[in-house]
């Protein structure tokens, strides 16, 4: 599917997840469009940036959750082995801790808060993964705000 952000509307769906559907798309957009798009917002899919490096010159932004949603996945797998590789009266921090991880601080309630504080306090590992992930919302957050104003 492609759409219009600007104007937050439908502009084409294809079938398919491969260069070939945003071959046909430019095919159906013509020349003289595409030689005017400035910027695109895609996901990390290999496919879509080798049919958008061929057939325009528009700067290439990947959206936030395909940007968020690896860091996401190591910070679990990060999680996992910590749990593992603590003696059993350690882990009680980081049991049921997926979710602290994951979300915002503002998004947490205030008991989930202190518990989120607590585990950053006691694993040092944890924090580290914790703090990048949030400094990389960080960086779409400066954008956004700018784009806002």
């Amino acid at each position: 599917m492609v759409t219009d952000i600007g104007k937050r509307r439908v502009l084409w769906v294809g079938r398919g997840n491969d260069s070939a559907v945003l071959k046909r798309f430019f095919l159906w957009f013509g020349p003289q469009r595409t030689r005017r798009l400035k910027l695109v917002v895609i996901d990390m899919h290999d496919p879509y940036l080798f049919a958008l490096r061929k057939s325009c010159r528009a700067r290439i932004i990947f959206d936030r959750f395909h940007v968020v949603k690896p860091l996401h996945l190591a910070i679990d797998k990060i999680r996992i082995r910590q749990y593992k590789e603590l003696p059993p009266e350690g882990r009680r921090y980081v049991k049921n801790s997926r979710f602290l991880l994951l979300r915002r601080r503002e998004g947490l309630s205030a008991k989930g808060r202190v518990r989120l504080k607590e585990l950053l306090a006691v694993n040092e590992t944890l924090n580290t993964a914790y703090v990048l992930k949030e400094d990389l919302r960080g960086i779409f957050d400066i954008r956004d705000s700018k784009t806002a104003r």
